[in-house]
């Protein structure tokens, strides 16, 4: 019984011993410089997804939409194009068109829903100080 337990004991040692020199091998061989491929691949699509220009009115997103391998800008309200730097001019969003110095115009009001004109009169108010 002592010698099975013995052998077994063996057994194991040699296993952890080859399994050692197996990895160390592979390290030595690989020289340390093991690398993530898929974090350097995140990194290239999320730096590529950066430099599309969307004009300050827009972003690209990583998992956005793509056209011909590139990501493609979503535009904020009242901009579009390729590059978001189309404006809409009959945006509602359009504050500088519905105000000016003596305020909201009585006409402006009609076309806008309540929550939009609270936003325009906030503006407006904002916009003298």
């Amino acid at each position: 019984m002592a010698k099975i337990q013995i052998s077994i004991y063996v057994g194991c040692l040699a296993c952890s011993v080859i399994l050692n020199v197996l990895l160390l091998s592979n390290y030595v061989y690989v020289g340390g410089k093991g690398e993530l491929s898929w974090s350097r691949r995140a990194a290239e699509e999320a730096e590529a997804v950066a430099a599309v220009s969307c004009s300050g009115h827009g972003r690209g997103y990583l998992d956005g939409l793509v056209v011909d391998g590139s990501p493609v800008c979503e535009c904020n309200s009242c901009f579009g194009g390729p590059d978001c730097s189309q404006f809409a001019p009959d945006c509602v969003a359009d504050a500088d068109r519905r105000l000016s110095k003596q305020g909201p115009k009585v006409s402006d009001q009609v076309d806008l829903d309540p929550a939009h004109w609270l936003v325009v009169k906030w503006i407006w108010m904002y916009a003298e100080a």
